[in-house]
């Protein structure tokens, strides 16, 4: 969840990779961001707002990632889900979430 303005909104995140810090430095910033426990982390592009519904899919939604890096613990993680790139659109994806919601 991320802070817009005066609510928190759940937006979909490309993960990029995932860290574990164990050599844990009090009050630590990694690039910008306080970590404050040794843990595993991710970093993420998040979508700029949420993804909307594909045209031709009942199951896919599209929507784009900024290009700002985030460091968020796992524990953040509320659910799985796919995110493929639109090949022709380097910031375009699409989202396809778990299988036991498609028939939502």
């Amino acid at each position: 969840q991320f802070e817009e303005g005066n609510q928190s909104v759940l937006l979909p995140c490309q993960i990029l990779c995932f860290l574990k810090i164990d050599g844990f430095i009090p009050n630590a910033v990694v690039n910008g961001y306080f970590v404050q426990e040794k843990g595993e982390y991710a970093v993420v592009r998040r979508f700029v707002r949420p993804p909307t519904k594909h045209d031709s899919s009942s199951i896919i939604y599209e929507g784009t990632t900024g290009t700002q890096l985030y460091l968020l613990n796992v524990d953040v993680i509320e659910e799985p889900l796919s995110v493929v790139q639109d090949v022709g659109n380097p910031n375009k994806f699409f989202v396809v979430g778990n299988r036991n919601r498609w028939l939502e």
